[in-house]
């Protein structure tokens, strides 16, 4: 198999994957882990830190990126006063808001619409001018010397 095929294959895979975990933890008592949320809050700030540093020359993107930020923290805070949590000879456990839980991966599924949906029109207008410059090219030249041609 083409291997430009496999690896989308793949990482669709993985993502629909932790997407099932993830939904799989919106219902029903959790356990906590401390080491697991230490762990995750130092990779998601280290990913927000890059992407911030990576938007900080396209002002749109660094405005998306605040509005994304405060949505999240507005999420955060709401999911948070609804979550319970309880203690016991067990262990330390919680149970997530589960509508909260859904909205955020229903977010998530949309955003990965939107960019997917983005990215296949911007591919098509790419490839529409690519074809236009070519025609034009051969049409005004017998032998092009451009390196598009």
């Amino acid at each position: 198999m083409d291997p430009k095929f496999v690896t989308p294959l793949l990482l669709a895979a993985v993502v629909v994957f932790f997407v099932y975990r993830r939904v799989r933890r919106n219902f029903g008592r959790q356990l906590v882990s401390e080491r697991r949320l230490k762990f995750r809050v130092i990779v998601l700030a280290l990913v927000g830190a890059l992407i911030l540093i990576g938007s900080l020359q396209h002002p749109l993107v660094l405005g998306a990126l605040a509005g994304g930020v405060a949505a999240g923290i507005g999420l955060a805070m709401i999911g948070l006063h609804h979550t319970k949590f309880e203690a016991s000879s067990e262990g330390r456990f919680y149970i997530p808001h589960t509508y909260t839980g859904l909205l955020v991966t229903a977010l998530f599924w949309v955003a990965c619409a939107t960019g997917w949906s983005w990215s296949i029109s911007r591919h098509r207008l790419r490839h529409r001018r690519t074809k236009t410059r070519l025609r034009l090219c051969n049409a005004t030249h017998s032998r092009c010397s451009c390196l598009r041609c």
